[in-house]
């Protein structure tokens, strides 16, 4: 007996030493968390605490609380099972991880993915590979938001895949053509940085950002596919171009004609794979436009157009583009909606006396309509 504390429990490759010195060290040490997992772990460490602080001070301390306490870690120790599940197969093992996680338990294609690469890599890469993969986390965030990543990756690169057989694709594609673990990591972790700033609206152009920060706001994610494959094979005009003339087809075909989104995630994600096939801006452009409506069904279309309450940020981002295109000159930037807020010339809740008659169908529209 050497008196030597061990843990069963280790974590993964990100989480284990935070996990260890943090948590599992009598006493914890003051570890910063530097990763968003480790302010989960550090987040569930508190809520137990206090919560077994409330139990000890519920039993007003002594001996009283000293036995509640005992009760709790005899049923941890002798009432909690942890099992573990080995497969030798890697399509088992996904099936086996994919029944769980519709079972209730969080295991991610993400997760799925990175096990896959770490397992498939010689040791010398295996700590470059956790690297990316923690700015891929770090960029993309964990479990939904990483695979969601994943798959506009990969569909930028090879076109549409579904999220259910997302794992069981990339993990066969990589096999049959030979690509190394490390370098899919390398660029996914690429893809996640840019895809970062667009989120963020990280642009230096004012009309550019306006159009990444608009995606999310027009539910029209799918367009992040196209920007990937154009930042990483266009120049930063034809990129400037490209995302204009996406912006232009969200607004006429989602926003304007509401049209079928489908078509509009099938055209984006085509035209995608176009650039990353060679094709260039110029192919790109044609699959785009023939998805847009005539400028004849706009023009009708927007002449009933309305907003309504949950729409507004739309409504503030059509606004914006009007103003833009009707300036004569970039003397004035508009400031972002965080700080200029939509003026309803026509109130919202008008009084009995000031309602109009056809209050229903002018109080969602934009002025001039």
């Amino acid at each position: 007996m050497t008196g030597e504390h061990l843990p069963k429990l280790q974590l993964n490759e990100y989480d284990r030493a935070f996990f260890r010195d943090s948590i599992q060290t009598i006493p914890p040490g003051a570890v910063a968390a530097t990763k968003k997992s480790h302010k989960l772990i550090s987040k569930a460490y508190e809520y137990f605490r206090e919560r077994i602080k409330e139990g000890w001070d519920s039993k007003g301390g002594g001996e009283n609380a000293f036995k509640w306490a005992a009760r709790v870690s005899k049923t941890l120790t002798d009432h909690v099972s942890l099992v573990t599940v080995v497969s030798t197969d890697e399509d088992n093992a996904a099936s086996i991880f994919e029944t769980l996680n519709d079972r209730g338990i969080g295991l991610s294609t993400a997760d799925l993915l990175r096990s896959w690469l770490l397992h498939h890599s010689p040791p010398a890469q295996r700590e470059e590979i956790v690297e990316c993969w923690s700015d891929i986390f770090d960029s993309a965030g964990v479990g939904e938001g990483a695979q969601a990543l994943i798959r506009l990756s990969w569909v930028s690169w090879h076109g549409d895949v579904k999220e259910r057989s997302l794992y069981k694709v990339i993990s066969h594609k990589l096999t049959e053509s030979h690509v190394a673990p490390v370098e899919f990591s390398r660029l996914l972790r690429s893809d996640a940085l840019f895809y970062r700033r667009v989120r963020e609206g990280d642009a230096p152009d004012i009309k550019e950002r306006d159009i990444w920060l608009g995606l999310a706001t027009m539910r029209a994610q799918s367009g992040y596919a196209l920007l990937l494959a154009a930042h990483r094979s266009l120049t930063e005009q034809e990129q400037k171009r490209l995302a204009a003339a996406l912006f232009s087809l969200i607004a006429r075909h989602n926003i304007i004609c509401d049209k079928d989104r489908a078509k509009f995630e099938s055209t984006a994600f085509a035209s995608a794979k176009a650039i990353s096939d060679g094709g260039g801006q110029n192919g790109a452009l044609a699959l785009l436009r023939a998805l847009s409506p005539s400028d004849d069904e706009v023009r009708q279309s927007f002449s009933t157009l309305s907003f309504g309450r949950s729409q507004s940020g739309i409504a503030q981002i059509m606004l914006r583009a009007i103003e833009y295109k009707l300036r004569a000159t970039e003397e004035l930037i508009i400031a972002t909606p965080d700080k200029v807020h939509l003026e309803h010339i026509y109130p919202q809740r008008p009084s009995a006396a000031d309602r109009l008659a056809n209050h229903d169908r002018y109080i969602g529209r934009l002025a001039g309509c």
